[in-house]
Formats: C-alpha cells, sequence, structure tokens
C-alpha cells in the first residue's frame, strides 16, 4: 500500500542523491580544476532512463548545471531554473536527426522557448547523425540567431 510506496521512494531518492554525489565527487577528484560537471537530468524524482530523474534543488547544489531533454518541448527546464544560480549550466537538448523524432527545422523557435524557460546554453543530440538536409537546417537556424 502507500506505506510501502512511500519507504520504496525515500530509499530510491537517497540511492540516487548517493549515486549523484558520488559520481560528482569522482569526477571532480579526477579532472582538472575549473572543469564543469553537468548531469542529464529530468526534474520529476520518480523518472527513469537516459535523463535520471532528479530533485532540482539537490542536483544544482551538487553539479555545475544539467542537460536537459527539449524534445518534446522546454517544460522540464522551469524546475531547474527555479534553482539555477548565476552560474549554473541549464542546458536545452534537442534532437536534431529528423528520423530519431528530431525537428531541426523548428531550431531557431525551439532554442528561443527554451532561453525564455532558463535554458544557458543548447546541445544538439546526435548531430553526427544527422542527414545532410538536417544539417543545413540546423546551420541555417543557429546562423538566425
Amino acid at each position: 500500500g502507500e506505506e510501502r510506496a512511500a519507504a520504496v521512494r525515500a530509499w530510491r531518492d537517497g540511492t540516487a542523491r548517493g549515486l549523484q554525489e558520488e559520481a560528482v565527487a569522482a569526477v571532480r577528484a579526477a579532472a582538472p580544476a575549473g572543469f564543469q560537471v553537468l548531469l542529464h537530468a529530468d526534474p520529476v524524482p520518480e523518472h527513469c532512463g537516459a535523463n535520471a530523474g532528479t530533485d532540482p534543488a539537490h542536483i544544482l547544489s551538487v553539479a555545475d548545471g544539467v542537460v536537459v531533454p527539449c524534445a518534446t518541448g522546454t517544460s522540464l527546464l522551469a524546475p531547474f531554473a527555479a534553482h539555477a544560480g548565476e552560474r549554473t549550466v541549464l542546458a536545452a537538448n534537442f534532437t536534431v536527426v529528423s528520423q530519431m523524432g528530431g525537428s531541426p527545422r523548428t531550431l531557431a523557435a525551439d532554442a528561443a522557448r527554451a532561453r525564455t524557460a532558463g535554458a544557458t546554453e543548447l546541445r544538439l543530440y546526435h548531430a553526427g547523425l544527422a542527414s545532410d538536409g538536417d544539417l543545413a537546417a540546423v546551420r541555417e537556424a543557429l546562423a538566425a540567431r
């Protein structure tokens, strides 16, 4: 029931926080001074997948920033933006391969929405796999900026 679900959730959240803290600490210990540590993240703690669910306030107290999936919109940026400091990196990650569900032709408008939502950087997901047409659309979008 609810009690067991709450216990599992508390265990999962604590375990995830510990792993995130240990991973960031390990990178900081091995990297040169000034190296930025960013984590792919989703602001809903119970989400799982390539963009692990996190508590935005906690993760931004540990890492230098996050890379946020924005292929379906920029709404996931707001919870991180609410906890961002002046030097926090909030990278909006857009898929730019049409055959993978990306929308390189709307990149300029998508980037503008991301900036309004608090993004400080853009990431172009799988640009190395993009077709010539997709890359041309990306170049056009970035040149229009």
